[in-house]
C-alpha cells in the first residue's frame, strides 16, 4: 500500500525535535513491502500547502498522523496544539479519499477523547511497529484479523468507542534503525537538533504526574549494548551526527544496561558527545565515571521535588539525602548537572516551595527548569487527587493544571514572584524562552548541545529580533 506519514509536531522550542518514533513506523512498513512517504511538518515553511502537492503526487492508499504532544505543559503561557493537528486532519479528509489513522505518544495519553475531537475512526495504541501493519493488512483485504482483534488499537464509531490493550512486545527485537533517511536531518542539526538515540521501552515506576507506563507499558523492552553501539557509529558514518540525546525516560534504568551501553562505546571507541534523562535514586560512582569515559557531557535528573514533602506526593521513590548523594556523583565526575522541578504539588505551601528550591540552588548545578503546577491526565495519581480535591476532570483534554489549596488563589502571581528570588533558575511559562534566532547565533558561535547547558552563554548574545547586536 502506498503509506503517507505525517508527523504533526510544529514545536520548535528548546530545539525541534526529530520525530523518531514515526521514523520507526516507516522503516518497519517499508520493510514490509509498503511504499512510505515521509511529510515532516516541523521543516516545512508552508505545510499546507505541501501537504497539498504531496498527497496529489503520491495519491495515499493510507495516511498517518503522528500527534507528539497534546500541549507545552507550560503553565500559564499554554500552547494548545490540537486545533493544528484538526486543520492537517480535515484537509486530508477533503482532498484525498484515502484511510485515515493517528498514533503518537500524545495519541497514547486520551485516545478517546482525540479520536473525537478530531473526528477520526482509528488509532494506533501504544507501540505502532506491530498493530499498524496489521491494521494495513487488514486495510488490504488479506484476510487478517478484524479490527477488534488487533492488538493496540482504538476504534470508535459515533458514539461507540472500543480498545484493545496494546501488546509491549516489539522494541528491542528488530535488526534495524529508524528511518533516517527520510528525515532531513542535516536541517534538524543545523536547527541545533540532537539525535535521538532510544535503548529502551517502558517504565515500571509510578510518579504521581506521569504518562510514560501509558505511552510505553510498564514492562522494560532493552535493546543489546551492541546493536546501540552500532547505531552510534552508524550515525556518525551516515550522517555525520557528533553529538546524540539517550531518549529513553529513563537512562540509568536498570543501572546494569546503561553501564553495559556506555562500556560499549568505550570498547568500540566511538567518540561522541551524549546526554539524557537519568533518575537520581539510580546513580552509582561507577556509573557516572563510565559516562564520562564514553562521552556523556550532562545528565538531567527527573527530580521535580526539593522537600520530603513533594518527592512523598509525587511518589518518586528516593529521598533527600540520596537525591543530594546523586547529585555530588555527577558533579564530581565532572558532568554538567540539570534538574527539572515541579513547583505545585499536592500538600506544598509557599515555605515548602522555598525549602525545595533553596536545597537545590545549594548544590549550585548548571541548569534548574522549575515546571508550575502539574498538567493533570487522565489515569494517574494527580487526577485522582484533583477529583477528590473538587476539580472538574471530565474533560482533561482541554488542559487544566493542579495546584495545591495554598497555592489556589493566585498561583501564577505566587510563581512570578518566587522567579525573582531565584534568577538562574528557567521557570518555564513565565520566563520568556529564547528566541531561535538567538539560539542559532549560538550554534554558529560552535556551541552543541542541550538549550540548558547554554544558558549561561545566553547572556553573552543579545537578542537578535530586539535590534539588539552582539556584545
Amino acid at each position: 500500500m502506498k503509506l503517507l506519514l505525517i508527523a504533526l509536531n510544529r514545536e520548535m522550542h528548546p530545539y525541534p525535535v526529530q520525530p523518531i518514533g514515526l521514523a520507526y513506523i516507516a522503516e518497519t512498513t517499508r520493510r514490509a513491502g509498503h511504499e512510505v512517504v515521509f511529510l515532516d511538518m516541523n521543516l516545512c515553511s508552508d505545510p499546507l500547502e505541501f501537504l497539498e502537492q504531496t498527497v496529489a503526487d503520491f495519491a495515499p492508499d493510507v495516511i498517518g498522523f503522528c500527534l507528539r504532544n497534546i500541549d507545552n505543559c507550560a503553565f500559564p503561557n499554554l500552547e494548545f496544539y490540537l486545533p493544528w493537528a484538526k486543520e492537517v486532519v480535515t484537509r486530508c479528509r477533503n482532498i484525498s479519499p484515502a484511510k485515515l489513522v493517528i498514533g503518537g505518544s500524545g495519541f497514547a495519553v486520551m485516545p478517546k477523547e482525540i479520536l473525537a475531537y478530531l473526528d477520526l475512526g482509528v488509532g494506533v495504541l501504544g507501540e505502532g511497529e506491530r498493530s499498524f501493519l496489521a491494521l494495513l493488512e487488514t486495510w488490504r483485504g488479506n484476510g487478517a484479523s478484524p479490527l477488534d482483534r488487533i492488538a493496540g488499537l482504538a476504534l470508535r464509531e459515533g458514539a461507540i468507542y472500543r480498545e484493545t490493550p496494546p501488546e509491549w512486545l516489539a522494541f528491542g527485537k528488530q535488526d534495524f534503525f529508524p528511518a533516517r533517511d527520510l528525515l532531513d536531518l542535516s536541517s534538524y542539526l543545523r536547527g541545533g537538533s540532537l539525535t535521538a538515540v532510544q535503548t529502551k521501552r517502558g517504565c515500571p515506576f509510578r510518579c504521581t504526574y506521569c504518562t510514560y507506563p501509558m505511552i510505553e507499558g510498564r514492562t522494560l523492552r532493552m535493546r543489546s549494548s551492541a546493536h546501540v553501539a552500532q547505531e552510534l557509529e552508524h550515525l556518525q558514518q551516515a550522517y555525520g551526527v557528533e553529538e546524540i540525546f539517550f531518549t529513553d525516560n529513563v537512562f540509568n534504568n536498570p543501572v546494569r544496561h546503561a553501564l553495559e551501553i556506555c562500556q560499549e562505546i568505550v570498547r568500540r571507541g566511538i567518540k561522541i558527545s551524549w546526554t539524557g534523562f537519568f533518575n537520581p535514586a539510580l546513580m552509582t560512582e561507577e556509573l557516572a565515571d563510565w559516562a564520562v569515559r564514553s562521552g556523556c557531557v550532562g545528565i538531567e535528573f527527573g527530580t521535580e521535588g526539593g522537600t520530603t514533602t513533594s518527592l512523598r506526593a509525587l511518589r518518586k521513590g528516593f529521598g533527600i539525602k540520596t537525591l543530594i548523594r546523586s547529585h555530588h556523583i555527577a558533579q564530581s565526575a565532572g558532568l554538567n548537572v540539570c534538574h527539572y522541578l515541579i513547583v505545585g504539588c499536592p500538600g506544598e505551601t509557599l515555605s515548602t516551595v522555598r525549602e525545595g528550591l533553596d536545597l537545590i540552588a545549594s548544590l549550585q548545578p548548571t541548569a534548574v527548569i522549575v515546571s508550575t503546577g502539574i498538567r493533570i491526565y487522565p489515569r494517574t495519581g494527580i487526577a485522582k487527587v484533583a477529583k477528590s480535591e473538587g476539580y472538574d476532570t471530565k474533560n482533561l483534554l482541554i488542559p487544566q493544571f493542579y495546584f495545591p489549596p495554598a497555592m489556589r488563589e493566585d498561583p501564577g502571581g505566587m510563581i512570578t514572584a518566587i522567579s525573582k528570588e531565584y534568577p538562574r533558575f528557567r521557570f518555564e511559562g513565565f520566563h520568556s524562552r529564547p528566541t531561535l534566532k538567538l539560539l542559532e547565533a549560538l550554534r554558529r558561535r560552535g556551541h552543541r548541545g542541550p538549550t540548558w547547558q547554554l544558558q549561561s552563554l545566553l547572556g553573552e548574545l543579545k537578542d537578535p529580533t530586539q535590534g539588539q547586536t552582539k556584545k
